[in-house]
């Protein structure tokens, strides 16, 4: 697989770390839209966003790019709070929304040129504009269509994934630290999802820190994603970690599933099981599972995960337990540890 690093923007700040701890929000009428999220990524990593509809998915979105001040929440880039300097940051974090942000009249490159124009007008040399554009086009892979029309749905010019590639390739001009993606394989074919992730994680090995919400990715997209966070209804926390320990930790409910299909795409490690899993339902129709559930499963989760790092750092050990091990002795606690 070839490598398309070039040299795009330099990059005045690189952030380290983004910390993310206790997001709490909740709706107008009071529903709960976010409880309790928390995650912590370092630089060169990209984590997927799980859920089903109604899990606070968007919101937490909102959140991370300060649309919507939540109720509650510390987020943290380099220690430095990301509210209290947002005028700061703002310009170091990216959106690439769902909708398409394209000019229909315009080409490939001038789509890009007055994006540029409209976000560094400090930049004046011709041909260092007309260099910069060019090496984002071919980290992009649409260098060749630099001069074709965007196009319209009723005048197609650029398949759905060139378009995808387009929207990202927008962000990217002010050479972003952290970007935030809303579902970027929605509606796209399996070869064009998988070419939008792989730009991604080129972007990643950039030292970029990589968010986006996704939506039953297949095994080849999914294990892409170096961190993963699942989310349930009401904006509850099913699981922040490795992308592959996650089948792992839901090692204890598949010995109770009866759902044999279910089963077979956790054996195969396909994504579509997290979704089954969190909301399955038993004859009756009944969750066999509760948002509530998940919750202090998670909660139990990190309560001994912070147990382990304090006597890995004070024994000075190396050992990582693996969810399977963090399980067993959660049975010993009988799920009931405080948080």
């Amino acid at each position: 697989m070839s490598n398309r690093h070039w040299e795009l923007i330099e990059i005045p700040l690189l952030v380290n770390e983004l910390r993310v701890q206790d997001v709490w929000h909740s709706f107008k009428e009071g529903n709960p839209a976010l409880k309790g999220i928390s995650f912590s990524l370092p630089r060169a990593t990209m984590m997927a966003i799980m859920g089903p509809s109604g899990s606070g998915k968007t919101t937490l979105l909102q959140v991370l790019l300060g649309e919507i001040k939540a109720r509650k929440a510390r987020i943290m880039l380099d220690g430095k709070d990301l509210g209290a300097n947002m005028q700061v940051f703002q310009q170091y974090i990216a959106y690439v929304p769902q909708d398409d942000l394209l000019f229909a009249n315009l080409s490939v490159y001038e789509n890009l040129y007055y994006k540029l124009k409209l976000c560094l007008p400090e930049m004046k040399d011709a041909s260092e504009i007309r260099k910069r554009i060019h090496n984002l086009l071919r980290s992009v892979d649409l260098y060749e269509q630099r001069h074709l029309m965007v196009g319209d749905v009723m005048n197609k010019k650029l398949s759905g994934g060139q378009r995808r590639r387009l929207n990202i390739a927008l962000e990217l001009i002010t050479g972003p630290a952290i970007l935030i993606l809303d579902e970027p394989t929605s509606g796209l074919s399996t070869k064009d999802s998988e070419s939008i992730v792989q730009l991604l994680g080129e972007l990643r090995d950039q030292g970029k820190i990589i968010i986006s919400t996704i939506h039953q990715p297949n095994a080849s997209i999914f294990n892409s994603f170096d961190r993963v966070l699942l989310m349930d209804k009401g904006g509850v926390q099913v699981y922040f970690g490795n992308s592959e320990a996650a089948f792992g930790y839901f090692s204890e409910e598949l010995k109770e599933l009866e759902d044999f299909l279910a089963k077979a795409k956790a054996e195969a490690e396909n994504a579509e099981f997290f979704f089954d899993l969190i909301e399955s339902r038993d004859a009756s129709l009944q969750r066999l599972y509760d948002p509530e559930y998940w919750e202090n499963k998670y909660r139990d989760f990190s309560f001994l995960q912070a147990i382990q790092y304090d006597s890995t750092n004070n024994n000075h050990e190396d050992e990582q337990k693996t969810p399977e091990k963090i399980q067993t002795e959660l049975q010993k606690y009988g799920h009931s540890l405080p948080a």
